[in-house]
């Protein structure tokens, strides 16, 4: 049996690799294919203990009527999990529908922006401002920051107290749906204090938003690749940027994965595939499933692709938002070329799960941690983020530096980098800073939409 990562497939093969992971689906749970809440939580429990990974953290007896809701039944029954950090609510059930939107059309919905916090918790910060989407049209752009948001400009609640609560800044944000509206007092990068009115809308993920040559006095050029988020519209641009590398002698490459929260499975193999000519064939990662389903376990190989480049130094530049099918990618080489990590400590996340649907006709999908990734040498219990114990190569700590785009060589994460393909090591002033990146939204105590999952900290 063959499966994929956090994803979804005509099919209905698919898998994630940072908010999911491998993925296959069954069938009704009954003839009649009832999407009630009381078949809801039966399917629930019924498939948690033939597949959770974890299986022997289950409670040994459940009383279904307890339970109001099957979303309430799943986070008892991965309680004991999540209290030894392995499933952080990576189990959960999920909208058919919404994934699709995500995952296949390329597509969520909101106000577009990335955020960040800073300076103990008290200040927000824009990163990434998402191509025509409502933030875009509004003037948003990379290192604003967030002073103030409220439903309307007599509403305005200041950034500080807002994050004084655990959910106060996502609940002053509102749910993502379209035509929500939020007011917001933003300090630009340029000084000025503005208000804007925004309203959420669809909009395109565009997961691939840049790529690029830089040159090198007598070596052959890097190559930069910027990759948000992994849904199977980034395979063909992909394709494209990797067929440029190849056609320019591209051998050392910076990968940004810094807000990349994981996505498809298929999608973390091909990047790994085009970064591995001349490895067709060995061992790209393995799966390991709970003690009876040990039949089911796959391997998955490198395999060519006719864009392929054999990249023999790769830095990737990550943050604690960095996590699942980022995480693969960086496992999965790790043994094979010279790999540095280049900014914070991912977030932790070496599991994945199989989609599980109710019916045909129920919008119920459960995501199940079913599936641990290993990569060539057996290495796959970084659930504390990467580097883990067993990571051997280069780490360089560095800045987030928000007042330039990603992938401009002065930017403090970007050159770090580049210094690193460069030279072989570190840059000093950022190696010596030894501490841990923030997780972001993936907060441990925290349950993230299918949106947060994949774009951590997106809005």
């Amino acid at each position: 049996m063959r499966v994929l990562l956090v994803a979804l497939a005509a099919s209905l093969i698919a898998a994630c690799g940072g908010g999911g992971g491998n993925e296959t689906t069954t069938g009704p749970i009954d003839s009649g294919g009832t999407c009630g809440v009381t078949n809801q939580k039966q399917f629930v429990l019924d498939r948690t203990r033939e597949w959770y990974l974890f299986a022997d953290t289950l409670p040994a007896a459940v009383q279904l009527a307890q339970f109001p809701s099957a979303e309430e039944l799943l986070d008892q029954l991965t309680a004991t999990a999540r209290s030894q950090n392995r499933d952080r609510f990576f189990s959960y059930i999920a909208s058919i529908a919404d994934e699709q939107q995500f995952f296949s059309a390329g597509e969520s919905v909101g106000f577009g922006i990335g955020t960040t916090v800073r300076d103990n918790n008290t200040r927000l910060f824009i990163t990434q401002v998402f191509e025509n989407s409502a933030a875009a049209n509004a003037g948003f752009t990379r290192g604003d920051e967030i002073l103030a948001v409220g439903t309307s400009s007599t509403t305005l609640q200041s950034m500080a107290s807002l994050l004084a609560s655990a959910e106060g800044l996502s609940n002053a944000f509102g749910p993502s749906e379209a035509g929500i509206s939020r007011s917001f007092r933003v300090r630009t990068v340029a000084g000025n204090t503005v208000e804007r009115t925004v309203t959420k809308r669809t909009f395109s993920l565009n997961p691939v938003p840049a790529t690029r040559l830089i040159a090198r006095t007598g070596l052959t050029p890097l190559g930069y690749l910027q990759l948000r988020t992994f849904v199977s519209t980034a395979d063909s641009q992909l394709r494209s940027a990797f067929a440029s590398f190849r056609a320019n002698n591209v051998t050392d490459l910076v990968v940004d994965l810094r807000y990349n929260g994981g996505g498809l499975v298929a999608t973390a193999e091909l990047l790994s595939d085009l970064l591995s000519a001349g490895r067709i064939g060995q061992l790209q990662y393995r799966t390991r499933l709970n003690t009876s389903k040990t039949r089911d376990e796959i391997s998955v190989n490198f395999l060519s692709r006719a864009e392929a480049i054999q990249a023999t130094r790769i830095a990737f530049i990550t943050t604690g938002s960095s996590a699942s099918a980022s995480e693969l990618v960086i496992n999965s080489l790790a043994p094979y070329a010279d790999v540095a990590i280049v900014g914070g400590r991912t977030f932790g996340k070496p599991v994945g799960q199989f989609a599980f649907d109710l019916g045909a006709d129920c919008d119920t999908r459960l995501r199940l941690v079913t599936f641990q990734n290993l990569n060539r040498d057996g290495d796959g219990d970084y659930f504390d983020g990467l580097p883990d114990a067993r990571y051997n190569d280069a780490f360089c700590l560095s800045d987030d530096d928000l007042l330039r785009p990603q992938g401009d060589t002065a930017e403090g994460m970007t050159a770090s980098a580049i210094g690193w393909l460069n030279n072989g090591v570190c840059p000093a002033s950022v190696a010596a800073t030894q501490r841990k990146a923030d997780p972001g939204a993936l907060r441990p105590t925290s349950k993230p939409s299918l949106d947060q999952r994949l774009l951590p900290d997106t809005y």
